[in-house]
């Protein structure tokens, strides 16, 4: 068995495939960035509340992290944004239509999600995604991922003495404003 050097493997040459799978990391990631991009921008039209009810709310659920509380017209439903310095993030047209014991229940769901640093859990688990792109079992158990994170923050609610049918009242005028926007075409809601 003599060595035949021109069977062996070329290891200069670049494989097709590899670029198929560049390319597409790059744009899922493209697709990604202005989405994360969003999540993470400034509330420059957003408006702090009162500071003292949003501390007792922070303590209820047992968050010691710093976290703001903003109200803007630039959001369509309640959400935690940024990643240094978290800001819950409530539509200020919200407030109209919400109980006081309710909008303390949809604020006490997205400290649920500051306190699991689900923001951090869901770009990590998103990321990875975005490199393994053509694993379709990865982007099931990111939505199943994303599934499980909206249930362990209603149990934590739910845990900290939010009475459940202002919590579910609550979630249905937030999906009742989301969708009162005339957007076309929604099959779903979050």
């Amino acid at each position: 068995a003599i060595f035949d050097p021109s069977n062996a493997p070329k290891t200069g040459e670049f494989h097709p495939l590899i670029l198929i799978w560049l390319v597409g990391s790059a744009v899922a990631f493209a697709l990604w960035l202005p989405k994360l991009r969003a999540s993470c921008g400034s509330s420059e039209h957003a408006e702090d509340l009162e500071e003292t009810p949003f501390r007792r709310l922070k303590s209820r659920i047992g968050l010691e992290r710093s976290v703001r509380l903003r109200f803007s017209d630039d959001v369509s439903e309640p959400a935690l944004a940024g990643f240094r310095r978290p800001v819950v993030m409530v539509p200020a047209g919200l407030l109209r239509q919400l109980a006081p014991a309710e909008l303390d229940s949809l604020i006490l769901h997205e400290l649920a999600h500051a306190k699991r640093w689900d923001n951090w859990a869901a770009a990590c688990a998103h990321a990875v995604s975005c490199v393994f792109w053509f694993y379709p079992l990865l982007w099931w158990i990111e939505r199943r991922l994303r599934r499980e994170r909206e249930l362990a923050c209603n149990e934590m609610v739910i845990r900290s003495g939010a009475a459940p049918d202002e919590y579910l009242t609550g979630i249905l005028k937030v999906c009742r404003f989301h969708l009162s926007e005339g957007v076309a075409g929604v099959s779903g809601v979050c």
